[in-house]
This record gives structure tokens, C-alpha cells and sequence, in this order.
């Protein structure tokens, strides 16, 4: 009975021995499958982009203000269109200057991709694609974005935007549809695998002509496609850009002309039922509209007050001009006046 009781403790001591083994590697192979180590900060990519659900797609088809900003129908920037992104790190440390900048003096060269997200390059040319990773430091950061790209050239110095004359032929020129995209949640940012969605914000003011033929005389259609459109004299060109801020400020001693709103034979109204087809309009910086004149073909049209007030035009609304014309050619007016909120594109409207 001895031998036999010593044996039955041989067996439980190996017994014993066996399933904390067994259970050690299960532990093992337990913490390989299911508690993979995080990724270190700075092997996290940032993604960015103009979507408010970054798992929504939408086309953008327009010329340069198609993207999302807040609230409504999502669109993005259309394809290969150029922004500058500046990043600031936060807390106390220097910022990193190792591969990347996070102080805010040198942008991250981005290109839209037509589907809401952005691609990232090393270089203005973006010629070279890359990918950014959050600070090692793992502190949050700011995100400063603007359109068009090369305008501002640093967060820290005052950029300087002139806008075409020549804006007849593209619908308010793509170069001085000025914006800036802050992220919607706000800043600073806090480093994250989830891209950060973008509000853009429009910074200078439109103007929107729409000509309407108030007769059914297919000869005022005619002269109306055939006629061109422009604003003047003497409108306002430069307007000095605080990249930080976001203020806009004119430049009353800076260059003046007259702005093309539609080359002539651009069709505005359709000769089927001589109604408004194709609105034209121009971008410029914030200024007084009233006493400036409209002027279509050889017709034109002094902009008048409204409700006994100066017009005058503001960072981020639209101006709208409904001129409707007789078979004499005289012009009966509705001006409208609302924040820049385009049909299909959604403005961020915290600052209007």
C-alpha cells in the first residue's frame, strides 16, 4: 500500500506538473493572438478628410468649391485639386523637427483624391507620395488647411491673395475661391487611427448674376447669351490673409480693374423658355457693392442699396443678382443676399 500510495503521488505531482505547462502555453498563445502590442504614435498614419463620415463617398463635379463642409449633402473636392496643410504640436516640448514639421512653418502638400480623402506628398511639385505619421511625442495636433495651395505659405506670416480680372470663362476663378479647413470637432486633435474630417470654410465673398428674359422675344435671349458680363470699375483685387485666424483683411491701396463675370457668348439663358440656364459669377474680397455697376453687354446696372443700406460684401456670403430684361432692354432687379452655402456643397457656417 505504500509503494501504491507513493506512485499516486508521483502521478499527481506529474498531473500537477502537466496542466500548469499546458496552461502557461496556453497563456502564451493567448497573449501572441489576441494581445498584439499598440503601435508606437508615430507609426500611426494621419489621415484627413473633407467628409463628415469618412465611411461616405460622394463625387465632387464641380469647379472648385464641390466639397463637404457641414451639414446636407457630402461632396468632395474635385480630383486632383492641391491644398496645404499646416500642423502645430501641442504642450510644452519643441515641436518635432525630425522628418516632419509640426510647427505650423512648413505645409503637408496634399492632393484630393475626388472621393473626400486626401493624398499626401513631400514635396509642392507632389511628385512624391507619402505617408505621415503622428509626433513621437504622442501630443495632439492642430490642423490649419488651405485652398487654394501656395497662398499661405506659413501659419506664422500674413499671406497675400490677388484675384483675377479675368474670371468670365471659369465661373469665379479656381486660384481665389479662397478657404480654410479646420477640423469640425475642433482643435487640437489627439492621435488617432480615424481620419479627421475637415470643415472648410469660404474667405472671400461671391457675386452671382442671374439673367433672366422677362419677354418670350427669342432676339433678347440672343443678345443676352452673347452679351458679356462684368463688375466694376475700379473693384478692389488684394486682400491680406491672417493663416491662423482666418481673417481677411482688403487692401484699399492694392491693384483695382474690372472683373468679367461671363465671357460673351456664354449661354445664361435657355432659348427654349428664356429662363435663367447657367448663373455666372465672380469671387472677390470683402468690399462696398453699392454705386459699383453690372454691366451686360451695353447695358448697365448700377447696384442700389437695400433697405436704405450699403451692400456691402462680406467674407463668406453670396451676393445674388436676378436681372431680369424687357424687349427694351431695361432691368428689373431681386438681390439676395446669403451666406455662401452653394446647392451642393455645405458651408460651415460657425463664423458667418
Amino acid at each position: 500500500m505504500k509503494k501504491i500510495t507513493t506512485i499516486s503521488g508521483s502521478v499527481r505531482r506529474c498531473a500537477t506538473a502537466a496542466s500548469t505547462a499546458l496552461t502557461a502555453l496556453l497563456l502564451v498563445a493567448c497573449t501572441g493572438d489576441d494581445e498584439k502590442a499598440a503601435p508606437a504614435v508615430d507609426e500611426i498614419p494621419i489621415s484627413v478628410t473633407s467628409l463628415a463620415n469618412a465611411n461616405t463617398r460622394a463625387t465632387g463635379t464641380g469647379h472648385m468649391h464641390d466639397i463637404d463642409t457641414e451639414g446636407g449633402t457630402q461632396q468632395a473636392f474635385t480630383t486632383g485639386r492641391n491644398i496645404d496643410l499646416f500642423l502645430i504640436e501641442s504642450g510644452d516640448v519643441e515641436p518635432s523637427t525630425d522628418a516632419w514639421r509640426y510647427d505650423g512653418t512648413t505645409p503637408s502638400y496634399l492632393v484630393a483624391d475626388g472621393r473626400g480623402l486626401f493624398a499626401w506628398y513631400s514635396d509642392p511639385a507632389r511628385t512624391q507620395n507619402i505617408t505621415r505619421y503622428w509626433s513621437a511625442t504622442g501630443n495632439s495636433l492642430s490642423f490649419y488647411a488651405w485652398y487654394p495651395a501656395g497662398i499661405v505659405t506659413s501659419l506664422k506670416d500674413d499671406a497675400t491673395i490677388t484675384v483675377p480680372t479675368a474670371q468670365g470663362a471659369t465661373d469665379g476663378d479656381a486660384t481665389c475661391d479662397l478657404m480654410v479647413g479646420t477640423p469640425r470637432a475642433g482643435n487640437p486633435v489627439k492621435p488617432t487611427a480615424q481620419s479627421v474630417p475637415l470643415g472648410f470654410r469660404h474667405r472671400l465673398a461671391k457675386v452671382v448674376v442671374n439673367l433672366k428674359n422677362a419677354t418670350a422675344t427669342s432676339a433678347v435671349t440672343t443678345q443676352l447669351n452673347n452679351y458679356a458680363v462684368s463688375l466694376g470699375p475700379d473693384m478692389l483685387l488684394e486682400a491680406t490673409v491672417n493663416p491662423s485666424s482666418a481673417v481677411v483683411t482688403t487692401n484699399n491701396a492694392g491693384a483695382t480693374g474690372t472683373v468679367t463675370i461671363k465671357d460673351a457668348g456664354l449661354q445664361a439663358v435657355s432659348p427654349a423658355d428664356n429662363s435663367t440656364v447657367t448663373p455666372h459669377y465672380c469671387v472677390i474680397p470683402p468690399q462696398m457693392l453699392t454705386g459699383k455697376t453690372i454691366k451686360i453687354g451695353e447695358v448697365n446696372y448700377t447696384i442700389p442699396q437695400r433697405y436704405d443700406r450699403d451692400i456691402e460684401a462680406s467674407a463668406g456670403f453670396v451676393y445674388t443678382f436676378n436681372l431680369s430684361f424687357s424687349s427694351s432692354m431695361s432691368v428689373r432687379e431681386v438681390i439676395e443676399i446669403e451666406p455662401w452655402q452653394d446647392t451642393n456643397v455645405l458651408v460651415d457656417m460657425t463664423d458667418h
